[in-house]
């Protein structure tokens, strides 16, 4: 594997930084934290690799798109004062 932009020697490879960032949800503080490794690394990674910076991209997408549903639930459900924050956005 080479290293784009004269970087230094990964340890990962980009697949196993992708799978990690899929698995934390595209949250790259977890992502490190699985991995072993610094943030700063996995955020390199997503810099320096088309297939970090997608899985980073796809796996927050889909979290946006879990947490909106989720809260839409809560809101037809009546859920506490979350209707009120639905009808004043």
């Amino acid at each position: 594997m080479g290293n784009p932009k004269g970087s230094t020697a990964k340890r990962y490879t980009a697949d196993e930084v992708a799978q990690a960032i899929r698995k934390a949800g595209g949250f790259l503080t977890l992502a490190a934290q699985n991995l072993g490794c610094s943030r700063v690394t996995v955020w390199r990674y997503c810099r320096d690799f088309a297939t970090c910076k997608e899985a980073q991209d796809d796996a927050r997408e889909r979290t946006k798109d879990l947490a909106e549903g989720n809260l839409l639930q809560l809101i037809r459900a009546g859920a506490n004062g979350l209707s009120y924050v639905a009808r004043n956005v």
